[in-house]
C-alpha cells in the first residue's frame, strides 16, 4: 500500500529527490530532525492504521487508534519526545511463520505499533533519495509501479530477440542480507549518523518466537531484515539495485533484467543464457545471497510465438505460487494482499506458461 504524504510533506520528498537525482555523490545529512516532525509522525499513524496490521510483542493493536482522537495525540507526543531526546529503542520483533504450497515456512517478522510508525516516517524520507538511483527495472515496493508492467517489460524483451530466459528467485532472501553491506549502501546516501544508527538498529532487533510447548525465546537478529517490517522492502530493493544495474551494464545489453521483489527474470540474446546465468550465480554469493535451486529454471522461449499470444504472460506472474503464499502470509498479519495477488488467490490461469516453454538450461 503506497503512502499518501500531504502536499508540504510531498514538497520535501521531491526536494530529497531531485538532490539526490542531480548529484549521484549526495548524502542526506538532516533526516532525523525531519522525522520527528509532528506531521511526519501523524501521517505515518495514519498511513499504518489504513493498513491494519497484527499487534507486534507488546500486543498492542491498532483498533484503539481509530477509535480515540485522544489515544493518538497523547500516543505522538509521547513518541515525539522519546525521538527528541534520542531514547526511542525499537522493540524486539515477532515471528509468525506461515506455510508454503511446497509444504515450508514462511517466516514474517512484525514490528510493534510504535517501531512501524517511526519506521513509515523514516520511508518517507529515504525513498525519495534511494528511488534516484533505483534501476527502471525494479517494479515491487516502488511509486508507481507493479507486476504487470514488469510483465509488459518480459515481453518486449522476448517480442526484441531476447528469447533465452533465466526465470529466477532468491532461497530466502529477505533473512539472509547481510547487516554490514546493506549499511554500506544506506551510508553511500546517508551522511546522518543517528538516521544511520537507527536503520542498523531496526536490522539488529532481536526476534521473539514460538517453540511447541507454546514457549517464547528471543533469538539475535545477525543477518537479514525481517519480512513484514515497514522498512525491509525498501532494505531489500536498496540491496539487489546494482545487480539490476550490472546485468545489462557488463552484459553489454545481450540481456535485459527485470526483478519484482526476489523474483527475477533475465532475458538474453540466444547462446548467451549460460554465461549469464554462472556470472549472476558469481554476484549473488560474493554478497551472501542463493539462488533458490527448487524454483529457478534456465529455457529457451519458443521464437514460433506469435506477439498476440505473448500478453498471456501477464497472467503468468500472477498465478505463481510464491504470489499465492503472499496472500496467505498478508493476510496472516491483518493487511490487505494486492489486486493482482488475490487474483492469483482466485486461480486465473495463464494463457501462455513461460516455465513451460522448451528448456535448454534445466534447472540452476
Amino acid at each position: 500500500m503506497p503512502i499518501i504524504t500531504s502536499p508540504k510533506v510531498r514538497q520535501l520528498q521531491r526536494t530529497l529527490y531531485q538532490k539526490a537525482k542531480s548529484d549521484p555523490k549526495w548524502r542526506a545529512w538532516s533526516l532525523y530532525g525531519d522525522m520527528c516532525r509532528m506531521d511526519m509522525l501523524e501521517e505515518a499513524l495514519r498511513h499504518i492504521t489504513a493498513n491494519n496490521g497484527a499487534p507486534g510483542v507488546d500486543g498492542m493493536s491498532l483498533s484503539a487508534f481509530r477509535e480515540s482522537a485522544e489515544l493518538r495525540e497523547k500516543f505522538l507526543h509521547d513518541l515525539q519526545s522519546e525521538l527528541k531526546a534520542k531514547c526511542y529503542q525499537p522493540s524486539p520483533v515477532r515471528r509468525v511463520l506461515i506455510p508454503k504450497e511446497n509444504g515450508k515456512m514462511r517466516p514474517l517478522g512484525i514490528p510493534t505499533v510504535k517501531d512501524r510508525v517511526v519506521q513509515t516516517a523514516a520511508v518517507i524520507l529515504l525513498q525519495p533519495i534511494f528511488e534516484a538511483d533505483m534501476s527502471e527495472r525494479s517494479y515491487a515496493y516502488r511509486p508507481r509501479r507493479n507486476a504487470r508492467q514488469a510483465m509488459a517489460q518480459i515481453t518486449s524483451a522476448i517480442l526484441r530477440g531476447h528469447t533465452e530466459i533465466l526465470d529466477a528467485d532468491l532461497s530466502a532472501y529477505f533473512d539472509t542480507i547481510p547487516h554490514g553491506r546493506l549499511m554500506k549502501l544506506v551510508a553511500r546516501r546517508v551522511s546522518d549518523g543517528t538516521m544511520l544508527r537507527l536503520v542498523k538498529a531496526w536490522l539488529r532487533s532481536p526476534i521473539v518466537e514460538g517453540d511447541n510447548n507454546g514457549k517464547t525465546r528471543s533469538v539475535p537478529n545477525k543477518k537479514g531484515t525481517p519480512q513484514g517490517g515497514v522498512i525491509s522492502p525498501l532494505l531489500a530493493n536498496l540491496y539487489l539495485n546494482d545487480l539490476d544495474h550490472a546485468v545489462p551494464e557488463r552484459t553489454q545489453n545481450q540481456a535485459v533484467m527485470v526483478r519484482y521483489a526476489d523474483d527475477f527474470v533475465i532475458c538474453c540474446r540466444p547462446g548467451k543464457g549460460e554465461q549469464i546465468q554462472a556470472r549472476t550465480k558469481r554476484w549473488l554469493e560474493s554478497r551472501g545471497l542463493k539462488l533458490n535451486q527448487e524454483t529457478s529454471q534456465a529455457g529457451q522461449h519458443p521464437s514460433e510465438t506469435r506477439e498476440d499470444e505473448l500478453p498471456g504472460l501477464y497472467d503468468q506472474l500472477a498465478n505463481q505460487s510464491a504470489h499465492k503464499a503472499k496472500v496467505s502470509a498478508c493476510r496472516a498479519i491483518g493487511e490487505e494482499p494486492s489486486e493482482l495477488s488475490r487474483e492469483s488467490e482466485r486461480g486465473i490461469k495463464p494463457k501462455h506458461d513461460m516455465a513451460g516453454a522448451k528448456r535448454s538450461g534445466g534447472r540452476t
